[in-house]
């Protein structure tokens, strides 16, 4: 290899280094991924140029490649934990005997439900306060308020367990009287921009500015810009195309790339 190359990979490396430990927050001995997540928890990254989840990118990081076939599985079960020492390389039957030990897998679907199932860590009335918080707080807050689990919220957001625990309507419930859908961009618990922000935004996108200064620039991923270019998220906000280009008070420099 050329020492130009090498040079250039080490730079590479150094880089992703840095991003990949800017990305996570410690929890209970967990590293939790706080930048983009998939709806089954798990988060990604751009690992040298590929979307690739983030547990996986911090195995290879920290021990080198993933043999083929091979599975990088969690010790602590929950998804978006990337720390070094909670992975380990498995094939699909570890990971299979790995839920029948820790009795996640589903032997029989005509099993118990709820607190009548021997694997039930919570109460239904837990489930329940679970479901109406979700509406209004990101999942590792409601984890931290009921002091559970953030993979067994996970698992009730994604609608895994406790299917049949359904939330009451909004004039039975005096103490959370949102339904999901209601509460929308800044008067969201979880979000991190504002209705202004996300107009500036906007304009920014219709100018072509590069998505990744616009996220370098108001502190957010590149993938919450591109989910707002597409409008997967922040829909509801709309600008005029003949203000994109008026009344900006940010300055930004495009240097290419």
């Amino acid at each position: 290899m050329g020492m130009g190359k090498e040079i250039r990979m080490n730079l590479e490396n150094n880089k992703i280094l840095k991003r990949f430990h800017e990305s996570y927050l410690i929890k209970n001995e967990c590293w939790i991924w706080q930048k983009c997540v998939n709806p089954k928890g798990y988060g990604y990254m751009s690992y040298l140029g590929k979307p690739t989840l983030a547990h996986r990118a911090s195995w290879m990081i920290h021990n080198g490649d993933i043999p083929k076939g091979k599975l990088v599985l969690h010790t602590c079960d929950l998804p978006p934990c990337v720390r070094p020492s909670h992975l380990w390389l498995g094939d699909a039957a570890c990971n299979t005997n790995d839920m029948m030990k820790k009795g996640r897998y589903n032997y029989n679907k005509r099993t118990y439900k709820g607190s009548d199932s021997s694997n039930s860590k919570i109460t239904e009335e837990t489930a329940l306060k679970i479901k109406q918080m979700m509406l209004i707080m990101p999942a590792n807050k409601v984890a931290e308020a009921l002091n559970v689990s953030l993979h067994i919220v996970y698992d009730i957001r994604n609608n895994k367990t406790w299917k049949h625990i359904s939330l009451p309507d909004s004039d039975q419930n005096e103490y959370f009287v949102f339904k999901q859908g209601e509460i929308k961009g800044e008067d969201c618990g979880s979000s991190k921009l504002t209705n202004n922000q996300v107009k500036e935004i906007k304009r920014l996108l219709l100018e072509k500015i590069p998505q990744r200064k616009i996220a370098s620039l108001f502190g957010v991923t590149q993938c919450t810009i591109n989910y707002i270019n597409t409008g997967k998220i922040w829909s509801h906000i709309k600008i005029h195309k003949e203000s994109e280009s008026s009344n900006h008070n940010l300055s930004i420099t495009d240097t290419g790339g």
